[in-house]
């Protein structure tokens, strides 16, 4: 016999069991949940840093050290590019996690990747509790967890290091509902520290991702709608319970206008009207219950159609998604209001991301799903139970030959997202996978023609990039690129085109105007060169490229100081080859040929495969008589770049001399 559909029912499972054999089964539950969570992603261990990952991490000097923990706090998320990063989102959590990973892993990308599924794994463990308390039911929590596990649509959260702040972000508010739960059991000293527990929780959450933010209002719903004890609970009381969620929201919306000017993000889109976004609202909300439904053709940028017009299936899915969700509440409401509150934390949870006007590029995100999912596996967790038992209450093998299809399911599922996290193994196969799933994503084409000129195919990436701009005309980012092939292939005034477009666009692009000034330095002419690059410092004073190109400039004007000051400043900043070779040839050419030789060492350390600094060494040797230590160098330099025909012609002519040049 089913259980009726009734609020104060515990469930029967829970109730015959003795409580060390429930302790017992909890255990393997657990252990079982920790599988689900973690193994299918136990690959990403074997991916690198992709995507954002470069600039968040290889290229954030706020996470080399704890010198920046000021700046991390009091900073946006990507504070540190200056007048260029310009932007509201704020995610110290995530800086301060990044500065942690640093210390312990280095460079290491499976490190950050297993902090990720480490985290994933706590938050399923997390939502098995919650959900244990939410609806007394641990079968019910087993479902919801292993659901949430292995469902495909969180492999971009768990298998992107970048994604790390949607994931910190549930497991805080997870801890934070848990508190709040256990409240209305608690005496007053207990229920002092749950809210203390609940509050500091809370706080997390917001450092870590502004949606943080939809929490007080689930609470306030729930405490006055779903709670058990509501209709005997004080007003004053049930507001007690959830008051230092608004306060400390009214804090954090102040301390966001005072320090960072804004609590919402910098609109990208504040020509699209109030009515076609409300209409891209509901259009969202759609494709997302779609994607939650049926999880397939995954990508990891989704397109924002110019024209609204494409969006009118999703409108209809939203709007059908929207009334169906309306009707089931309604139909709960008097019977089991736990599953109102499921579909309030989905809905309310995804509303942040629905406003298109004050989104990014990518308006649709897998990521974004993953703390509304929560309330999703809630509803599919608690039907599967009521399924499972309506099915075996005639005849209990029935009941079990439900395990097959469920097993059979899962495995599907786990395997879906092993599939998927090869996809984020390197740059390469994100973006091919991508622009296959989605050929007009041009943010997407443009990072692929960079990766063809990283590793040398210059001509093939100018094609690449250049199908990336006739897609978005007006890409600083894309533009910029351009430039920087241009230069590499000797076409400095094409390289300048190129640049001035990307300022006309982004008069703050610090890397525009850096590639610019050294455009003007390879075409002679060195006071414009100087006057772009020093706009460039003072847009991003942390831009060690920009550091870098000025100090050269200023050393091949033989401003050794100057030089030598901005070297100095962009090693600090953040170590690089070209810093400390930088370093190293001022100081050579005041004459100090041991401070020389120290910076080439320090270059080495930073990067051994980089072949400049053995062969700067090699020169130095020679230069003072130390012809078997140059020797050494130039063969070193040669094994890292083989095709290096100046050092090969310098070795032959020591050789073939003997030191005398």
């Amino acid at each position: 016999m089913s259980l009726p559909f009734t609020e104060t029912t515990p469930a029967a499972r829970g109730a015959i069991t003795e409580p060390g054999s429930r302790r017992a089964s909890d255990r393997l539950l657990i252990l079982v949940l920790a599988l689900c969570a973690a193994l299918p992603y136990a690959n990403t261990l074997l991916n690198g840093f992709v995507y954002d990952d470069t600039t968040q991490v290889l290229r954030n000097p706020y996470i080399r050290n704890f010198s920046y923990l000021k700046a991390i706090f009091t900073h946006t998320a990507w504070g540190y590019m200056g007048a260029q990063g310009l932007t509201n989102y704020y995610r110290p959590l995530m800086d301060l996690g990044y500065v942690l990973c640093h210390e312990i892993f280095g460079f290491r990308a499976w490190g950050y990747h297993l902090v990720n599924v480490a985290f994933n794994l706590a938050v399923v463990c997390m939502l098995f509790a919650v959900t244990r308390r939410l609806f007394h039911d641990r079968m019910i929590a087993f479902f919801a967890a292993a659901l949430f596990a292995l469902h495909p649509i969180h492999t971009e959260a768990v298998a992107w290091v970048a994604a790390i702040t949607d994931i910190e972000l549930t497991f805080f508010l997870l801890f934070s509902l848990w508190c709040f739960l256990r409240l209305e059991e608690s005496e007053s000293v207990r229920a002092g520290l749950l809210q203390l527990g609940m509050t500091v929780s809370f706080a997390l959450a917001l450092l870590a991702k502004e949606p943080a933010a939809t929490w007080p209002f689930l609470a306030t719903f729930y405490e006055h709608a779903c709670r058990e004890d509501r209709a005997q609970t004080p007003w004053i009381l049930k507001a007690r319970r959830y008051a230092p969620l608004w306060l400390l929201l009214a804090a954090y919306i102040v301390f966001r206008a005072r320090i960072m000017g804004a609590f919402i993000p910098l609109p990208d889109r504040t020509r699209l009207p109030y009515n076609e976004a409300f209409f891209a609202a509901i259009a969202l909300a759609g494709h997302y219950v779609e994607k939650m439904i049926w999880p397939v053709h995954l990508c990891a940028f989704y397109v924002f159609p110019k024209d609204l017009a494409p969006l009118l299936p999703w409108f209809a899915a939203g709007a059908l998604a929207l009334v169906v969700c309306g009707v089931l509440m309604i139909h709960f409401w008097k019977r089991y209001r736990r599953i109102c509150f499921a579909f309030a934390w989905f809905f309310v949870t995804l509303a942040p991301v629905l406003n298109a006007r004050w989104m990014p590029n990518n308006v649709f995100a897998e990521r974004y799903l993953y703390l509304p999912s929560v309330g999703f596996c809630w509803v599919l967790g608690w039907l599967a139970v009521r399924a499972w038992e309506r099915l075996s209450s005639g005849h209990k093998l029935t009941g079990r030959l439900l395990i097959v299809p469920a097993c059979l399911l899962a495995a599907l599922m786990a395997v879906r997202i092993v599939t998927r996290n090869y996809d984020w193994r390197n740059d390469l196969a994100l973006e091919q996978a991508t622009l296959a799933s989605s050929p007009d994503a041009a943010d997407i084409r443009g990072n692929l023609g960079v990766y063809y000129f990283q590793h040398g195919k210059l001509e093939l990436a100018r094609r690449t990039l250049l199908e990336a701009l006739k897609e978005k005309p007006d890409s600083a980012p894309v533009l910029d690129d351009l430039g920087l092939v241009d230069m590499r292939q000797g076409r400095y005034q094409e390289a300048v085109v190129y640049y001035e477009r990307s300022l006309t666009v982004m008069p703050n692009d610090a890397i525009g105007r850096s590639g610019l000034g050294e455009a003007f330095q390879h075409l002679g002419m060195l006071q414009q060169a100087e006057a772009q690059l020093q706009k460039a410092v003072a847009l991003a004073p942390l831009n060690v490229g920009a550091r870098v190109r000025l100090g050269q400039l200023y050393y091949d004007e033989h401003q050794y100081a100057r030089a030598e000051s901005q070297f100095q400043i962009s090693v600090q900043t953040l170590p690089s080859v070209w810093g400390y070779s930088g370093l190293g040839l001022t100081h050579w050419a005041q004459g100090d040929r041991a401070g020389a030789e120290r910076f080439f060492d320090e270059a080495m350390k930073v990067d051994p495969t980089d072949s400049r600094p053995y062969a700067l060494l090699g020169v130095l040797y020679a230069q003072v008589g130390r012809v078997p230590d140059a020797i050494r160098e130039y063969e070193q330099a040669l094994k890292v770049d083989p095709t290096d025909s100046i050092v090969r012609a310098q070795l032959a002519a020591l050789e073939r001399t003997g030191g005398d040049k």
